[in-house]
């Protein structure tokens, strides 16, 4: 390291401030309506999230952050595209049936199609592991749902690289089976809701995948009321 560059007590303040800051800024998750990127989420998860239930679970400020500023990168470039007719972004959806929330990217237009449009940014691993097996699936849930929202046939997942910029689009085309389901699922939390229960979980013990990253793993298994 070059003398006249070093780390001390000044560069440490400053890390210190903006983590302080972030910390500060970094909330829990809460949301009283089903949002579509969650929706291929255990319904137990799902329903203690609208319930408000505490948990300590947060996003980063910081990721938040980054997070925006790649979906403004692509709105740019979707705004100067010769080939790309950017019609609108950051469009709210909403169905007060199924208690369905969420926002639209982009929706753009392409050889006279309009495509529903969601960008992701995601780390070189993942992006590795999206190229060799496909989008995520519950990346091609939440478009599905935006597009019988809209009452469009074409979606596109965009994932970014966050270490070098790479992209890849998937097409997405609407799919019954899928647009069922979810109905299904979000009837049965509801009214599982209103008659003051919980949804049964899908699964036999805490030993499922889902369960040991879930930020309700403490209520859900140890609360004699919830069993």
């Amino acid at each position: 390291m070059l003398k006249f560059s070093k780390r001390d007590e000044k560069s440490e303040l400053f890390e210190k401030s903006v983590a302080i800051d972030n910390d500060r800024r970094s909330v829990p998750i809460v949301n009283g309506t089903f949002d579509p990127i969650c929706l291929t989420e255990c319904p137990r998860r799902i329903m203690y999230r609208t319930l408000g239930v505490s948990h300590n679970a947060i996003k980063s400020d910081m990721r938040r952050r980054a997070d925006i500023a790649t979906i403004g990168k692509w709105l740019g470039i979707f705004k100067d595209s010769f080939k790309i007719n950017f019609i609108d972004q950051d469009l709210p959806l909403a169905d007060s049936k199924f208690n369905i929330t969420g926002k639209l990217h982009a929706m753009i237009k392409m050889d006279n199609i309009l495509f529903a449009t969601q960008i992701k940014p995601v780390s070189c691993e993942n992006f590795t592991n999206i190229k060799q097996q496909g989008a995520l699936k519950k990346d091609v849930v939440e478009m599905i749902v935006y597009l019988w929202m809209l009452e469009v046939t074409d979606g596109l997942v965009v994932y970014d690289n966050n270490d070098n910029g790479d992209y890849l689009a998937f097409h997405i085309e609407p799919y019954n089976p899928i647009i069922n389901s979810v109905r299904k699922k979000c009837e049965r939390i509801m009214r599982a809701k209103m008659n003051g229960g919980l949804v049964e979980r899908p699964y036999e013990d805490s030993s499922s995948s889902e369960c040991k990253t879930c930020e309700f793993l403490d209520k859900c298994w140890n609360s004699k009321r919830d069993k």
